[in-house]
């Protein structure tokens, strides 16, 4: 059995034999000293590389953005990134950019490299996995909870790059099961109550950990209109009110508090609002923290002091992804009793009702779109057509990137 290769970006020969007498019993290595002929190897390896381990300060290629280059020959690829020193800036940029970890030098830990090696190759493999059998029921080794986690992850790389999943893109991702689903007749009230949205319109609820107390009244100020805000000065507190509140939209965490780190609290808050966007603010620049919480699915990582137009947009991006996962699940859904008419047959019907309207020379407009989709009512005029030159199998990409639901939460 042929081993999994991994491409080492590093120009100091010692370093890279370093990483080589660590790996090379288990992978087969290749090695390179400048970024350029890294992307030469990608290209000419057919996509049989699965981590690149990338020291950030190659000469040839700015770091972050051989990243980025990486990212663009294959987005499946997993880069793992370094520095001699530990670097915030060249932590959170290389993870913003898609890099899979960031680890320094200084504190380095072979046997932590090793399972980080491993973890990213099952990654790999689980994406690859996914993309090869998209449309087509997965082999039953990857049930739906992995698949989701898997995909879950492909969103967050790309939410971290500031870049949207394309709609046609994520639906082909999560909807990989043949369902002939039955086109239901007969639109009527009944059916806008099985799919009435939720209520787009309330305020979002954040939820602040913050032990300065200065800084917790600039919040309070900021969001006083904006949103229904709870504030906790004190991990414990931020744990209980977590517990009791019944939905989170953010969660804005500061790490260094008086009982427990917010790292600490991290997955606690996860599994008591697993629904939430979480927010890391900390005034120390640590890398470890940040790289482990951005990994572990923190939407994003901000340092004190920041202005008030940078809050403003890592809310409004964290507001975006959680409205990305709703669509996700919705996407994801089957036929049911209770829904029998799930994402995926309302696009196929409204399709359907579409291009028999154009064939009888009638116009189309947003109310009748409405009756298929409430959850888009208001996006445009009712008595508006939509275009007449939308194309067969393209209906659900053109929702998406015209019709979008309201972002605001």
């Amino acid at each position: 059995m042929s081993k999994e290769k991994i491409l080492i970006i590093e120009y100091n020969l010692e370093q890279a034999n370093k990483f080589r007498g660590i790996l090379e019993n288990k992978y087969e290595i290749i090695t390179t000293d400048e970024g350029s002929n890294a992307l030469s190897i990608l290209e000419d390896s057919k996509n049989s590389i699965k981590v690149c381990l990338l020291h950030l300060e190659v000469t040839d290629i700015y770091g972050i953005k051989l990243v980025e280059k990486i990212r663009a020959l294959n987005s499946k690829i997993k880069t793992i990134t370094y520095t001699i020193n530990d670097e915030i800036d060249a932590c959170v940029g290389a993870m913003k950019a898609g890099a899979y970890h960031y680890f320094n030098l200084e504190n380095f830990d072979a046997s932590g490299f090793s399972v980080t090696i491993e973890k990213a190759i099952e990654e790999y493999g689980l994406i690859q996995e996914i993309e090869k059998m998209s449309g087509r029921q997965l082999l039953k080794e990857h049930p739906e909870k992995y698949r989701l986690d898997a995909i879950r992850e492909y969103i967050l790389q790309k939410s971290l790059e500031g870049v949207d999943v394309d709609t046609v893109e994520l639906f082909e991702l999560i909807y990989t099961e043949n369902v002939n689903n039955e086109v239901y007749p007969g639109l009527s009230n009944d059916l806008k109550k099985v799919f009435a949205s939720e209520n787009t319109s309330r305020k979002p609820v954040i939820l602040v950990i913050e032990d300065d107390e200065k800084i917790l009244e600039s919040y309070k100020k900021i969001f006083k209109r904006k949103s229904d805000s709870y504030y906790a000065n004190c991990a414990a507190e931020g744990l209980k009110l977590a517990s009791e509140l019944e939905e989170v939209d953010i969660i804005l965490l500061d790490i260094m508090m008086p009982d427990k780190n917010g790292d600490e609290i991290f997955p606690e808050l996860q599994a008591f609002q697993p629904k939430a966007e979480i927010l890391v603010v900390t005034a120390f620049k640590i890398t470890e923290i940040a790289s482990k919480l951005l990994r572990q699915g923190a939407c994003g990582y901000l340092n004190k002091p920041f202005h008030y137009h940078t809050l403003d947009f890592a809310i409004t991006k964290a507001l975006k992804a959680k409205k990305w996962k709703k669509i996700l699940v919705e996407l994801n859904q089957k036929p049911t009793e209770e829904n029998p008419f799930p994402c995926k047959a309302r696009v196929e019907c409204f399709e359907k009702y579409y291009f028999k309207s154009l064939e009888e020379k009638k116009e189309v407009t947003y109310h009748q779109l409405y009756y298929f989709f409430p959850a888009l009512e208001g996006a445009m005029p009712d008595d508006d057509s939509l275009p007449s030159d939308i194309k067969i199998g393209e209906m659900l990409a053109w929702l998406g990137t015209n019709v979008a639901p309201n972002r605001d939460l």
